[in-house]
């Protein structure tokens, strides 16, 4: 069972190593050494190179492994595990089927049943498989921490855990460390050596006399990788002689927030205008830059940007192994988003978003499009955008992912709109409080009066009326319910698909309480029949 359509595929790709790359065979090593344990912590601050050591590691080993990058939305235990579920079908097809039948369910089941289920599918994995979860940091969600922690008492054979973050996550790593399972990297190992810088700055500028520059940055920067990429960078914006570099060196402190400005104050202004208006996105492509630029009245050859940044090691990160998708380093994004700020103004930032909002839509990628409406606090953009694709999610039964975005608007605004009336009731049936969905058919029949509701719209409250009269102990209200199931089952067209089958599966236990037996005969034949669900049809 893939999930594979349901999430962001480039979440999934492990980062790309830069041209440079120091191969770090002294961690390699240590890192290799007792496999078997179940948890590596790679634990230091923002530009240790975290990220790019691990990829490394994974890029070397001779073990299936996946990546996950994560972010703030994968706080939703559900969402959290289908990235988990799917970074592991990418290299084992048939893993997780028995844990999405429960993640599909109204009600996912408690952490104890999940938790077993992961063991046991992650158990049954033929070899050993590793699994990296970068920026960890972003999870703060105790169920997830405690669905880890329960992971790691009873830890699967061939399964090894990688958390990537910049600050130790609540799970019981003394215990951990304690009974020898887990590694921990840290600052100390990931610092770069005399050596290494060394041999960076041979290969990135012409120096005759690279001692000193050396021991200034070995001093200074006490081992940050990123400290070291911007001071070279800062150094290669300068016209110098050969005595000149430790001046230069010495000119300023090396702190991050001067060497960025520094960097970013010696672009061209078209690339600098480039960095700071697509800084509002978490990720970007050429053609996502090009539309949010549009308005720039600046002709801006995105493409050509894009590689320049890529070619000058200018903290862009690629996403995908086809080079459309790319993101900001963190600490880079930081300071472009402040500067940002400062430059323009408050309705000049909402205007990009809304641009981003237009793209993400336009292109049919929901997710992105709710994002941007969000941090706009756009309710005419979010409501429309919940009205526009409730069918779709009502057909895929991914009714948790409607109930999320309805949590975002406030309860009046939704009580303003039928259509986000219904998406509510639905969430509502999924989660079996059907007592609570007559108080919104009352709204509903309140404001349907002054606007003007489709055909559509109508036929699901009629089918949500159906469920109260459902649920009633009046057996008049359970021969109305018949009846309104049955007109359903008769009106829905073959596009409600999903939506139907719900509709089939209340009609036929209505129809066994009323012994129809010929008439539930007669539907079922229909069903099995149509063209949507003939096994036969081609």
């Amino acid at each position: 069972m893939s999930i594979t359509n349901q999430i962001l595929s480039t979440k999934l790709q492990r980062p790309n190593l830069p041209s440079d790359f120091i191969y770090r065979q002294k961690v390699i090593n240590y890192v290799n050494d007792y496999a078997e344990r179940p948890l590596t912590l790679v634990s230091a601050g923002a530009g240790f190179g975290k990220s790019t050591f691990v990829s490394s590691w994974l890029q070397e080993m001779p073990h299936k492994n996946a990546w996950v990058s994560l972010n703030d939305n994968d706080n939703d235990l559900r969402v959290f595990l289908q990235y988990f579920i799917a970074s592991i079908q990418r290299e084992v097809a048939d893993f997780g089927e028995n844990i999405m039948i429960l993640l599909d369910a109204p009600e996912i089941p408690p952490l104890e049943i999940l938790s077993s289920s992961l063991i046991n599918e992650l158990n049954d994995l033929p070899q050993l498989f590793v699994l990296a979860l970068d920026d960890f940091h972003f999870i703060h969600n105790q169920d997830i921490f405690q669905l880890l922690s329960l992971l790691l008492k009873y830890p699967p054979e061939n399964f090894h855990l990688v958390l990537i973050t910049r600050r130790d996550p609540p799970l019981p790593l003394v215990s951990l460390r304690a009974k020898n399972k887990i590694k921990d990297v840290r600052a100390a190992h990931l610092q770069v050596t005399k050596s290494e810088i060394r041999a960076l700055l041979e290969k990135h500028l012409q120096l005759k006399n690279v001692d000193e520059a050396v021991e200034k940055l070995e001093n200074e920067l006490d081992g940050w990788i990123t400290g070291l990429r911007l001071a070279i960078l800062h150094l290669s914006f300068h016209e110098y002689e050969n005595g000149e570099v430790e001046n230069i060196l010495n000119d300023k402190n090396l702190g991050e927030e001067y060497l960025l400005e520094e960097i970013f104050w010696h672009l061209d202004d078209l690339t600098r205008e480039f960095l700071l208006k697509t800084s509002i996105l978490e990720k970007f492509s050429p053609s996502l830059s090009a539309y949010i630029l549009s308005d720039s009245g600046n002709k801006i050859n995105t493409e050509k940007i894009i590689r320049s940044l890529i070619k000058r090691n200018l903290f862009v990160i690629n996403m995908d192994e086809q080079n459309i998708w790319y993101r900001y380093h963190h600490l880079f994004q930081e300071l472009l988003r402040k500067e940002l700020k400062k430059k323009y103004t408050k309705e000049t930032v909402q205007k990009l978003h809304e641009k981003a909002f237009e793209w993400y839509d336009s292109h049919d990628l929901v997710e992105g499009a709710f994002c941007h409406a969000l941090k706009i606090h756009n309710l005419d953009k979010l409501g429309s955008l919940i009205e526009k694709h409730i069918y779709k999610l009502v057909n895929k039964d991914k009714w948790y992912i409607l109930d999320r975005w309805l949590h975002s608007l406030p309860e009046d605004f939704i009580r303003q709109s039928p259509a986000l009336l219904a998406a509510k009731m639905w969430g509502l049936k999924d989660k079996m409080l059907i007592w609570e969905i007559p108080e919104l058919l009352r709204e509903y029949e309140k404001i349907s009066r002054n606007v003007e509701v489709d055909e559509q719209l109508k036929a699901k409250i009629q089918f949500f009326k159906a469920i109260v009269y459902f649920w009633s102990s009046d057996i008049k209200q359970i021969n109305e319910s018949y009846r309104l199931f049955a007109a359903l089952m008769d009106n829905l067209s073959d596009e409600d698909e999903g939506f139907k089958g719900v509709v089939a599966v209340y009609y036929i236990i209505a129809a066994q309480i009323r012994g129809k037996k010929k008439e539930l005969i007669r539907q079922y034949e229909k069903l099995i029949f149509s063209e949507k669900l003939n096994p036969l049809h081609k």
